[in-house]
């Protein structure tokens, strides 16, 4: 704008040099000389419109201008050499000044339309970067928000609530409280000890002989009774097994025997002593009751003997072996069988001939330890 106020004074300047025989114009320039302050903004209307006021007033002097030349023009006076810059700038007659000042307008009129048109750029992408502006405040706002993480709480438990809203103990409290725990804390600890105890050592085999292993062994169990289901399903828990209805077959001819089993380190059960048939079967109806740990063991072996009694050394006659958990999957048969025949390994030197056999009857009696045994079933029959 600057640039185009400089150009129209040059203009004027040009147009009333006429030092003496044309009158010197006068141009209201006031409103161009406001354009040139540093501090004053005009829209470019502005500029147009003192562009038409000094065509205006340039239409009006021209005129008034001739009309004096005419009047006061005499005879021809010699002209003045004219230097070759200034007749190169200095326009010869009003008529050339005229259209160098429509020249300079029409430059003027592009230059302010080419202006127009940038202005109107620079409002479209005023716009577009005040659009952009407002999505960026108002993601500005959103994360501001998220910040401060006003998210509402759900429902709290009643346990929650309570340990929210209740009071911390006071000392006196809080020291009763851990005497209260160690108390309980030993105690079960005691209870666990005294019962794994007993188990231990007679899954060990290391109380066998020893007087108080029946006695330990039935304390364990009485305390804790009522935690046997449970601890049978974690593998700690113990199994009462009744063996019955004995039949033995294939017996050498000798003294009077009787029938002993163990299962484990526990104490030996056995039965009557019965004569020795010189021929048939061999039948104790007397039940014997073992324990087995846990759900059985490969490591641990339930023992079936039959042993001589009229031997000072109880001399063994026919032995039989198999580990706990053989004699616990046997009992836990999904077809539930209760009668099995076992063949027998014979101990005697003068026996040659078959094998002895041992036919019993077994059974879980642990969920009714006082359970009689019943005697129904009927014996197998050995010699099929």
């Amino acid at each position: 704008t600057a640039w185009v106020c400089l150009a129209l004074l040059c203009v004027a300047d040009l147009a009333t040099a006429s030092a003496d025989e044309e009158p010197r114009a006068t141009y209201d320039l006031s409103g161009l000389g406001s354009l040139l302050h540093p501090q004053h903004e005009k829209s470019l209307d502005d500029v147009e419109a003192g562009l038409l006021r000094l065509r205006e007033e340039s239409r009006t002097l021209l005129p008034e201008a001739e009309g004096t030349r005419s009047q006061q023009q005499g005879p021809p006076r010699p002209v003045a050499p004219v230097p070759v810059a200034a007749a190169s700038t200095r326009p010869a007659t009003p008529g050339a000044e005229l259209e160098s000042i429509r020249s300079t307008e029409v430059k003027l009129a592009a230059e302010n339309t080419q202006l127009r048109q940038q202005l109107r750029r620079w409002r479209s992408a005023a716009a577009t970067v005040e659009d952009r502006e407002a999505k960026a405040a108002d993601l500005l706002k959103l994360s501001k928000t998220l910040n401060q993480k006003d998210v509402s709480q759900g429902t709290l438990s009643l346990l929650g609530s309570a340990s929210q809203s209740k009071n911390p103990l006071d000392d006196a409290s809080n020291s009763l409280r851990i005497i209260f725990i160690f108390v309980c804390v030993n105690a079960v600890a005691f209870l666990l000890w005294r019962t794994c105890e007993s188990y231990f050592g007679l899954a060990s085999g290391k109380t066998a002989q020893d007087p108080r292993t029946p006695l330990l062994h039935h304390k364990g169990a009485a305390a804790l009774r009522f935690f046997d289901p449970m601890l049978r399903l974690a593998g700690y828990g113990d199994h009462e097994i009744e063996v019955s209805e004995f039949q033995v077959g294939n017996l050498p001819p000798g003294g009077d025997v009787f029938v002993a089993v163990q299962a484990g380190g526990s104490r030996e059960a056995r039965t009557e002593v019965a004569e020795r048939p010189s021929a048939g079967l061999l039948c104790f109806k007397e039940p014997l009751r073992v324990t087995v740990l846990g759900g059985g063991s490969e490591r641990e072996t339930c023992v079936f003997r039959v042993v001589n009694a009229d031997l000072p050394g109880e001399d063994t006659v026919a032995v039989l072996e198999i580990s706990t958990k053989e004699l616990m999957r046997r009992v836990r048969s999904k077809t539930k069988q209760q009668y099995f025949n076992f063949h027998m390994v014979a101990k005697e030197h003068a026996h040659l001939g078959p094998r002895p056999q041992l036919a019993m009857r077994l059974r879980d009696v642990t969920n009714n330890r006082e359970a009689r045994s019943g005697s129904g079933g009927g014996y197998l029959d050995l010699r099929r």
